[in-house]
């Protein structure tokens, strides 16, 4: 006991005054790797190994710790987003903002674990775990929710690894990485200790032979739950629901189109939507911003330009592109802006357009983008939309799904799938309203990216939305990736990047349920409440 006590007095004393920005740089480093571009994804389940350490010691032995965690996760948060600016100028403003604000939570996770194992006296193989967890909810639900480049994400394209979000969602899967992590940050401590008779946290795990056999135990565990929700049925599923998914290359621009590129984006679309005619598809279908600049006029501009003289203009559009020798006949599902200009309002829309031109359905999108489809504040500060690169749209209420021929699909816009609980909520109320989805539609403009790792980020959250909501999910992306994606994550079919294609996906009645529809966050959630709790009680004044 004795000599424990000296050993953790040397290590409180550790002279090494960027030793926690070194730590915390060395994770991030290695997370960063594990995710796209790069996307060496088995490194996810070491990457935090380091930082998990450090929150094992008894004292982080340095002044303004904390500072110092901050400063490494920035750096972490400003390459993985590196994307947002490329756009627009102004978006530098966008990408800093993000960044400092994502970065916070890497502090608070590390001080409300340290707070938990060292004033608690909580297992760290409990509480590292949950208080991760914790922190990654609150990430997911606060300011609007931003719920990309989870942990859980880079297990995507392993379908395996994931099935455990039809549980406990994608929170589930972090959980694992983070458990598995914890106990090989014992087991490096434990090795360590018997080299140079550093400190270890106490615990009946605290073995190295038995932390890793523990963290092999729990992974082969996952790994063969995941092999077994993803055996094949015993019956097989009938599909006999053909959607054709465009894929366009039009990047992003900010300035008005010419006639000629205009003229050109239409041709292109019509070329792709003729080639996917080949196959004869029930359903075609234009990612967001299909029908740029195209808009939906729904009330009167003035006395010469009326509703209704603007609604025969664009029917006569959207006639001419679901005319027979084009769609074939086949209804068109397209992203468009719908436009109030009584009330100078517009919104992001998804409309369904029957084969006569006429406009069957629509779906205003329910989360905009902050930075890219909204300014924070811009209601009352009218000079921050001035200076913004595009104007707002507004907030769509509700959510719809559509009805053709025996099968419903319900749409979603962009980045709505990043949004965990977003997308259990829509499909909870339209099968509360008798409109059960048999698939997911995702319609998205990534052509702000420029075939960036956003593209392999967004492609991760519909993924594992396919899989808590047990349902096909499929996804019309202009610029990639376009994907058909079964109710197990697994991405049957998948666009090029930066390149124009089509896929013909099929999908047939899917009514599979999950623990996670049903339930939802409720785990997670008093995860991040313990957080915030732990986090006011401890004033983390931890040193």
């Amino acid at each position: 006991m004795a000599e424990e006590k000296q050993s953790e007095a040397a290590e409180a004393n550790e002279p090494n005054k960027q030793f926690v920005f070194r730590i915390a740089l060395a994770s991030f480093a290695l997370l960063w790797l594990s995710f796209p571009p790069v996307g060496l994804a088995p490194l996810a389940w070491f990457a935090l190994v380091p930082l998990f350490g450090m929150i094992l010691r008894p004292s982080l032995g340095t002044n303004r710790p904390y500072w110092k965690l901050y400063a490494a996760s920035l750096l972490y948060w400003l390459a993985t987003f590196y994307f947002v600016p490329i756009p627009h100028p102004a978006l530098w403003a966008g990408w800093a903002a993000v960044s400092l604000y994502i970065a916070v939570y890497t502090p608070l996770s590390v001080a409300v674990a340290r707070a938990v194992i060292h004033q608690f006296n909580v297992p760290a193989t409990i509480a590292i775990p949950i208080v991760w967890v914790g922190v990654e909810w609150i990430r997911c639900h606060f300011a609007t929710g931003m719920g990309m480049v989870c942990l859980s994400h880079s297990q995507a394209r392993y379908p395996a690894l994931i099935q455990l979000a039809d549980t406990f969602g994608a929170y589930g899967v972090t959980f694992i990485i983070a458990f598995v992590a914890t106990f090989l940050a014992l087991a490096w401590r434990s090795w360590r200790s018997k080299h140079d008779g550093s400190a270890v946290t106490a615990s009946r795990w605290s073995g190295w032979p038995i932390a890793i056999t523990l963290a092999t135990s729990v992974f082969a565990a996952n790994f063969f739950y995941g092999l077994y929700r993803t055996m094949p049925p015993g019956k097989p599923r009938t599909e006999d629901f053909k959607v054709a998914l465009i894929q366009t290359c039009q990047d992003a621009i900010f300035r008005p189109p010419t006639k000629d590129e205009l003229q050109a984006r239409v041709d292109e679309t019509i070329r792709l939507t003729n080639e996917a005619m080949q196959n004869k598809p029930d359903l075609v279908c234009w990612p967001e911003s299909g029908l740029f600049p195209y808009r939906w006029q729904l009330v009167d501009v003035d006395a010469t330009i009326t509703s209704a003289a603007s609604v025969q203009m664009i029917r006569e559009y959207w006639r001419q592109a679901v005319a027979k020798d084009v769609t074939g006949g086949a209804p068109l599902l397209s992203g468009a802006l719908a436009q109030n200009f009584l009330e100078n309002k517009i919104y992001n829309s998804a409309v369904l357009i029957g084969n006569n031109g006429s406009l069957s359905d629509r779906y205003d999108k329910n989360h905009p983008v902050m930075f890219g489809e909204y300014i924070p504040f811009g209601k009352t500060f009218p000079v921050l939309e001035q200076i913004a690169p595009m104007r707002s749209i507004e907030f769509g209420q509700g959510f719809q799904s559509y009805k053709i021929m025996e099968h419903t699909v319900a749409p979603s816009i962009c980045f709505e799938t990043t949004v965990p609980h977003l997308v259990r909520r829509q499909i909870n109320e339209l099968s509360a309203a008798g409109k059960e989805p048999d698939a997911m539609i995702n319609l998205t403009n990534d052509g702000w990216f420029f075939g960036t790792a956003c593209l392999d980020h967004h492609l991760a959250c519909n993924i594992f939305r396919a899989v808590e909501m047990r349902k096909p999910h499929l996804i019309c992306a202009n610029t990639g990736f376009s994907a058909d994606i079964d109710h197990l994550g697994r991405v049957r079919q998948i666009g090029p990047r930066r390149e124009p294609g089509v896929i013909i996906a099929t999908i047939g009645k899917h009514h599979s349920t999950s623990f996670y529809r049903r339930f939802g966050d409720i785990l997670p959630m008093l995860f991040g409440i313990l957080v915030l709790v732990v986090a006011f009680v401890s004033r983390i004044k931890l040193k």
